[in-house]
């Protein structure tokens, strides 16, 4: 649980937790031998795909918790 300093904060956090649940769909998915090429994630926060997209940090966006940084390595 965390309290979101902006909404920017509040998508990109979950987004991350969104990608995490694809992540663990995809691999029960799996082990089910039902395999998909693509998996999408929506997401209408244009300065959260921006933060997402872009990889170095930002004064405004270091309050960001690192662990929700791990999007950016996955997708």
């Amino acid at each position: 649980k965390c309290v979101a300093l902006s909404t920017t904060e509040a998508e990109f956090i979950t987004a991350t937790e969104a990608s995490k649940e694809l992540l663990w769909m995809k691999r029960f998915m799996q082990e089910l031998q039902f395999s998909q090429d693509e998996y999408v994630l929506y997401c209408d926060s244009q300065s959260a795909i921006h933060l997402r997209k872009n990889s170095t940090f930002h004064a405004r966006s270091k309050h960001i918790d690192v662990r929700y940084h791990w999007i950016r390595d996955v997708l």
